[in-house]
């Protein structure tokens, strides 16, 4: 079988059982569980057979292990992973010729996007559930939208020449690099030296949204991290472009739903 064959629809809300680092050298265990289990490879290699699949996975991929499978490892692995168990509803589908931007859906491996600095979420991530510092719910929430980036990159890469998609991958670099300065349409036209249209139309046939809609997203995610750290609102405001404080509110709550007041008490609340 194909190990981009079949895919899994990841339904409904996440439910995160452990997650943790580990830096080792060993064979993979022989297990047969109940629950997902996703891991990204910071560094070294790691070897897992899934059913009859045999995964070779190098710095950069993802696994992710499903329930009522057994896996085991191949050989004798030097590896850095973080990994997250986890419980969900799913769906077991062969893979589509149509992209399906609002799903989670990935195969058991893949590649995650270059410069999107994972280790380092995860290494936020994998620090702040130790210290329950920030409620659980909200570290389910950055899972879940991680897996829903990868997911999107996964599922492009199905149909889209590799010129598309390594210029959306540079755009999305881009977004990265900038989420805290107010770069405009003429800031994307002079760095890649294409019509801003043309980026525009590439991002979106790619990830299934707008440039401007990803911008803000990252801006107001960043934001969301900084005031879980500690950070005033009117320094939140400035760190991530917003010069204008009552905009900077009303653009959070769009985009979250709720106020950062609203935000901080919810999930400080838990």
């Amino acid at each position: 079988m194909d190990k981009w064959e079949y895919w899994y629809n990841l339904c409904e809300h996440i439910n995160i059982i452990e997650m943790g680092h580990i830096v080792t050298t060993n064979y993979h265990p022989k297990r047969n569980i109940n629950f997902f289990i996703f891991g990204m490879v910071i560094s070294g290699s790691r070897t897992i057979q899934v059913g009859n699949i045999k995964l070779f996975l190098k710095t950069g991929d993802y696994f992710l292990l499903p329930p009522s499978v057994p896996h085991s490892g191949i050989k004798l692995d030097r590896h850095d992973i973080y990994f997250i168990h986890f419980r969900c509803k799913y769906t077991l589908l062969k893979k589509k010729a149509k992209i399906m931007a609002k799903e989670i859906i990935l195969p058991i491996t893949g590649k995650v996007p270059k410069k999107m600095h994972l280790d380092e979420f995860f290494q936020y991530l994998n620090k702040d559930y130790a210290s329950k510092k920030i409620s659980k719910s909200l570290i389910e929430l950055h899972f879940q939208s991680i897996l829903s980036y990868i997911s999107e990159y996964m599922q492009s890469l199905l149909n889209q020449s590799n010129q598309d998609l390594s210029l959306a991958e540079s755009l999305n670099n881009f977004i990265l690099e900038n989420k805290c300065n107010n770069i405009t349409a003429e800031d994307f036209e002079h760095h890649f030296n294409l019509s801003y249209k043309k980026l525009n139309n590439t991002f979106k046939k790619i990830y299934g949204k707008t440039i401007k809609q990803d911008f803000i997203t990252q801006k107001i995610t960043y934001a969301s991290q900084l005031l879980l750290e500690g950070n005033k609102l009117i320094d939140t405001s400035e760190k991530v472009g917003y010069e204008d404080y009552f905009y900077f509110l009303k653009v959070f709550k769009h985009i979250k739903g709720m106020t950062p007041t609203q935000f901080l008490k919810y999930h400080y609340s838990k």
